[in-house]
Protein backbone atom coordinates (compact mmCIF):
# COMPACT_ATOMS: atom_id res chain seq x y z
CA UNK A 1 0.00 0.00 0.00
CA UNK A 2 1.24 3.23 -0.98
CA UNK A 3 -0.67 6.58 0.59
CA UNK A 4 -0.26 10.04 -0.43
CA UNK A 5 -1.14 12.78 1.63
CA UNK A 6 -3.87 15.16 -0.02
CA UNK A 7 -1.99 18.33 1.01
CA UNK A 8 0.32 20.21 -1.06
CA UNK A 9 2.53 21.27 1.66
CA UNK A 10 3.56 17.42 2.38
CA UNK A 11 6.96 17.12 2.94
CA UNK A 12 9.37 14.39 0.86
CA UNK A 13 9.75 12.36 3.86
CA UNK A 14 8.87 8.34 3.23
CA UNK A 15 7.50 6.86 6.26
CA UNK A 16 7.79 2.92 6.06
CA UNK A 17 5.37 1.14 8.37
CA UNK A 18 5.66 -2.46 9.39
CA UNK A 19 2.50 -4.19 11.07
CA UNK A 20 1.83 -5.77 14.21
CA UNK A 21 1.38 -10.12 13.65
CA UNK A 22 -2.33 -9.64 13.12
CA UNK A 23 -2.08 -8.85 9.92
CA UNK A 24 0.44 -11.29 8.96
CA UNK A 25 -0.26 -13.40 5.97
CA UNK A 26 -3.77 -11.75 4.79
CA UNK A 27 -2.67 -9.37 1.62
CA UNK A 28 -3.56 -5.94 1.43
CA UNK A 29 -7.38 -6.28 2.54
CA UNK A 30 -6.11 -7.54 5.91
CA UNK A 31 -4.26 -4.50 6.89
CA UNK A 32 -7.77 -2.76 7.39
CA UNK A 33 -9.00 -5.51 9.64
CA UNK A 34 -7.83 -3.72 13.00
CA UNK A 35 -7.62 0.02 14.18
CA UNK A 36 -4.22 0.86 13.17
CA UNK A 37 -2.26 3.04 10.43
CA UNK A 38 -3.69 1.63 7.36
CA UNK A 39 -7.79 1.63 8.56
CA UNK A 40 -6.57 5.48 10.29
CA UNK A 41 -5.18 6.96 6.53
CA UNK A 42 -8.41 5.48 4.61
CA UNK A 43 -10.70 6.94 7.55
CA UNK A 44 -8.86 9.98 6.91
CA UNK A 45 -6.12 10.91 9.45
CA UNK A 46 -3.30 12.85 7.42
CA UNK A 47 0.08 12.32 8.42
CA UNK A 48 2.32 15.28 6.12
CA UNK A 49 4.23 12.78 4.00
CA UNK A 50 3.90 9.43 1.85
CA UNK A 51 3.51 6.39 3.48
CA UNK A 52 4.57 2.98 2.16
CA UNK A 53 2.79 -0.48 3.87
CA UNK A 54 4.28 -3.73 2.79
CA UNK A 55 2.02 -6.21 3.52
CA UNK A 56 3.87 -9.50 5.48
CA UNK A 57 3.51 -13.00 4.12
CA UNK A 58 2.65 -15.66 6.55
CA UNK A 59 5.71 -16.56 8.84
CA UNK A 60 6.61 -15.95 12.44
CA UNK A 61 8.85 -12.56 11.79
CA UNK A 62 9.24 -9.64 9.15
CA UNK A 63 12.62 -10.97 7.17
CA UNK A 64 15.09 -8.21 6.53
CA UNK A 65 15.65 -9.04 3.22
CA UNK A 66 12.28 -9.10 1.91
CA UNK A 67 11.77 -5.71 3.62
CA UNK A 68 15.09 -4.84 1.35
CA UNK A 69 13.60 -6.38 -1.87
CA UNK A 70 10.14 -4.49 -1.21
CA UNK A 71 12.20 -1.31 -1.37
CA UNK A 72 14.27 -2.10 -4.52
CA UNK A 73 11.08 -2.55 -5.95
CA UNK A 74 9.01 0.78 -4.82
CA UNK A 75 12.28 2.68 -5.34
CA UNK A 76 12.16 1.41 -8.93
CA UNK A 77 8.60 2.72 -9.43
CA UNK A 78 8.97 5.84 -7.34
CA UNK A 79 11.87 7.85 -5.76
CA UNK A 80 14.26 7.24 -3.05
CA UNK A 81 13.89 9.04 -0.10
CA UNK A 82 16.93 11.47 -0.22
CA UNK A 83 17.64 11.17 3.90
CA UNK A 84 16.40 7.36 4.34
CA UNK A 85 13.04 6.60 5.60
CA UNK A 86 11.39 7.01 9.03
CA UNK A 87 10.81 3.35 9.99
CA UNK A 88 7.94 2.98 12.56
CA UNK A 89 6.80 -0.59 13.65
CA UNK A 90 4.14 -1.89 15.84
CA UNK A 91 4.59 -4.97 17.94
CA UNK A 92 5.75 -8.13 16.03
CA UNK A 93 6.65 -5.53 13.25
CA UNK A 94 8.44 -3.31 15.78
CA UNK A 95 10.92 -6.32 16.35
CA UNK A 96 10.92 -6.56 12.49
CA UNK A 97 11.88 -2.55 12.44
CA UNK A 98 14.55 -3.10 14.84
CA UNK A 99 16.14 -6.03 12.87
CA UNK A 100 15.85 -3.85 9.30
CA UNK A 101 16.89 -0.65 11.14
CA UNK A 102 20.04 -2.79 12.11
CA UNK A 103 20.76 -4.45 8.54
CA UNK A 104 20.15 -1.16 6.45
CA UNK A 105 20.82 1.66 8.74
CA UNK A 106 21.81 3.47 5.72
CA UNK A 107 18.03 3.45 4.25
CA UNK A 108 16.81 4.79 8.28
CA UNK A 109 16.55 8.11 8.77
CA UNK A 110 14.62 7.47 12.14
CA UNK A 111 13.14 4.06 14.07
CA UNK A 112 10.13 4.42 15.98
CA UNK A 113 8.37 1.52 17.57
CA UNK A 114 5.35 0.77 19.73
CA UNK A 115 4.44 -2.33 21.61
CA UNK A 116 7.36 -3.55 21.41
CA UNK A 117 10.04 -5.19 23.66
CA UNK A 118 13.82 -5.32 23.83
CA UNK A 119 16.60 -6.74 21.24
CA UNK A 120 19.82 -5.84 23.33
CA UNK A 121 21.91 -7.59 20.48
CA UNK A 122 21.04 -4.78 18.10
CA UNK A 123 22.09 -1.78 20.30
CA UNK A 124 25.46 -0.88 19.33
CA UNK A 125 24.47 -1.19 15.67
CA UNK A 126 21.02 0.77 16.19
CA UNK A 127 23.02 3.68 18.42
CA UNK A 128 23.28 5.96 14.83
CA UNK A 129 19.67 6.11 14.66
CA UNK A 130 17.66 8.78 16.47
CA UNK A 131 15.12 6.14 18.19
CA UNK A 132 11.71 6.87 19.44
CA UNK A 133 9.72 4.01 21.75
CA UNK A 134 6.42 3.69 23.20
CA UNK A 135 4.97 1.51 25.16
CA UNK A 136 1.31 1.20 27.05
CA UNK A 137 1.65 1.01 30.63
CA UNK A 138 -1.07 -1.89 31.16
CA UNK A 139 0.43 -3.90 28.53
CA UNK A 140 0.40 -7.84 29.48
CA UNK A 141 2.00 -9.20 26.30
CA UNK A 142 5.57 -7.45 26.41
CA UNK A 143 6.21 -5.75 29.98
CA UNK A 144 7.01 -2.22 29.82
CA UNK A 145 10.28 -3.07 31.42
CA UNK A 146 11.94 -4.42 28.22
CA UNK A 147 11.29 -1.68 26.88
CA UNK A 148 12.45 0.72 29.16
CA UNK A 149 15.23 -1.56 29.22
CA UNK A 150 15.99 -0.94 25.19
CA UNK A 151 15.91 2.56 25.70
CA UNK A 152 17.85 2.90 28.48
CA UNK A 153 20.48 0.78 26.36
CA UNK A 154 20.10 2.79 23.74
CA UNK A 155 20.89 5.95 25.79
CA UNK A 156 24.00 4.33 28.01
CA UNK A 157 25.78 2.92 24.68
CA UNK A 158 25.25 6.45 23.10
CA UNK A 159 22.43 6.71 20.92
CA UNK A 160 19.45 9.23 20.71
CA UNK A 161 16.50 6.93 22.37
CA UNK A 162 13.03 9.12 23.85
CA UNK A 163 10.51 6.85 25.62
CA UNK A 164 6.56 7.70 26.04
CA UNK A 165 4.78 5.68 28.22
CA UNK A 166 0.87 5.98 27.64
CA UNK A 167 -2.33 4.55 29.28
CA UNK A 168 -3.37 1.33 27.66
CA UNK A 169 -2.56 -2.36 26.57
CA UNK A 170 -0.39 -3.68 24.01
CA UNK A 171 -2.69 -2.75 21.54
CA UNK A 172 -2.58 1.62 21.39
CA UNK A 173 -1.32 1.44 18.26
CA UNK A 174 -4.36 3.78 16.73
CA UNK A 175 -4.21 5.74 20.12
CA UNK A 176 -0.77 6.55 19.34
CA UNK A 177 -0.78 7.25 15.80
CA UNK A 178 -3.82 9.54 16.25
CA UNK A 179 -2.33 11.59 18.79
CA UNK A 180 0.48 12.23 16.32
CA UNK A 181 3.25 12.13 18.90
CA UNK A 182 5.61 9.62 16.60
CA UNK A 183 5.02 12.08 13.77
CA UNK A 184 5.77 15.13 15.48
CA UNK A 185 8.99 13.57 16.61
CA UNK A 186 9.82 12.52 13.48
CA UNK A 187 9.34 15.97 12.00
CA UNK A 188 11.51 17.08 14.34
CA UNK A 189 14.69 15.18 13.89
Amino acid sequence: MVWTPTSHSADDRILLYLHGAGAFGTGIAGLYEYPDLPSLLRDGMEVGCRVVIPSCPSGEEWQTSAISLFLDDFEAVYEKPKAGYDLLGYSRGGRGAYQFAATESDRVRTLAVVSTGDMPELISRLCPIPVFICHGLHDQRTPVSKAQDMCASLQAAGGRCEFSLVEGDHFIIAKVLSDGRIFQWQRQI
